[in-house]
């Protein structure tokens, strides 16, 4: 949330500010996969995850933000990290007033199996547990494979979330691109796996579809800033958003990898 050069923290300058990606400088998927490989070796690395949170709190905090829910991978499920990554997270919320907790981010075009096992090794471990600073998960990834594949670990988040959980949140990114009925399909038939949050929803959601969402409270983030760094936002007379409104569907902003 705070990619531009010249942020600064409390206690002195990140050490990597004058390489960090600056915002909006993609156009298209291509550039935005070249900006992850760029910025991956700061945002993976664990000694740069204080500043990283810490720059999330302050800029948060001028925007009026005062709770986050960023995805991020292995790496907070990692049990040599868990000390660190609560340390960071009390001291944004002691000095920001920003309360931080995460989506644990499984890549849709990994395996399932090895997705699962993931999944199950951190369950057991007590990290989705109630209380925990990560709060559910989410499934991400360019969408050109179906969000089906991973229908084993939708099962099981969903098993967590009615028997040891109620509040894990189970999130899919869905519908940046267009895909037609396919898409609907998709989305619906995930939901019935037990999706609570849809990220993107911006194409060819069909009455169906958002009828369902609406019925069983599915929250749809949009975000738009992704959606135009990506060259995929629709215009303003096809975007879905007062569909979902006036359809009872609860609706959030957020930014995405953006």
């Amino acid at each position: 949330s705070s990619g531009a050069s010249s942020v600064t923290f409390a206690y002195g300058p990140a050490p990597f500010a004058d390489n960090y990606p600056a915002p909006f400088m993609v156009g298209g998927m291509q550039e935005l996969d070249a900006a992850y490989r760029n910025r991956s070796r700061y945002t993976k690395n664990i000694l740069m995850f204080r500043h990283i949170l810490d720059g999330m709190g302050e800029e948060s905090k001028k925007a009026g933000v005062f709770y986050l829910e960023p995805s991020a991978g292995e790496m907070i499920t990692d049990p040599k990290n868990s000390k660190l990554i609560a340390l960071g997270t009390r001291w944004v919320e002691k000095k920001s007033g920003v309360r931080i907790r995460f989506l644990r981010a499984f890549w849709r075009h990994s395996s399932s199996a090895d997705n699962l096992a993931d999944f199950r090794n951190a369950r057991d471990a007590g990290l989705f547990d109630q209380g925990s600073s990560i709060v559910g998960i989410d499934i991400v990834g360019a969408e050109i494979n179906s969000i089906l594949k991973q229908a084993p670990l939708l099962r099981e988040a969903a098993l967590h979330r009615r028997t040891r959980n109620p509040n894990f949140q189970i999130r899919i990114h869905c519908g940046e691109k267009k895909h037609g009925n396919s898409l609907n399909r998709e989305i619906q038939q995930a939901v019935k796996l037990g999706v609570t949050g849809i990220q993107h929803g911006i194409h060819d959601l069909s009455d169906a579809t958002i009828r369902l969402l609406a019925e069983r409270q599915v929250m749809v983030s949009l975000a738009d800033t992704s959606n135009r760094a990506l060259l995929v936002n629709p215009t303003i007379s096809h975007h879905p958003l007062r569909r979902l409104i006036d359809a009872g569907v609860p609706v959030t902003l957020a930014s995405d990898g953006a």
